[in-house]
């Protein structure tokens, strides 16, 4: 079979859509702080959201080895950054 059945491919578009939600609102939730009230939540969620998206509409097709040169280019450097700040500010 090529194509989903119309009630299938509802559930599959239901499931990604609840999947997506779920998931901007857990990492919303732990590394954004959550939200006092729930329309600040919301923002943060579609802050994240459309993020997302003009990411996506960048890189269409993020190859390893592109996301390998990133990951070791700018986390990595921001990483040392705030680990130097936070031990001088223990210090």
């Amino acid at each position: 079979m090529v194509e989903y059945s119309g009630k299938y491919l509802a559930l599959v578009t239901i499931e990604h859509a609840f999947a997506l939600f779920i998931s901007i609102a857990l990492f919303v939730n732990l590394f954004l702080g959550g939200a006092a009230n729930l329309i600040i939540f919301f923002a943060k969620m579609l802050v994240v959201f459309v993020l997302c998206l003009f990411i996506h509409a960048v890189f269409p097709r993020f190859r390893i080895e592109q996301a390998i040169k990133y990951l070791w280019k700018w986390p990595t450097l921001l990483a040392f950054l705030g680990l130097i700040i936070t031990l001088a500010i223990r210090s």
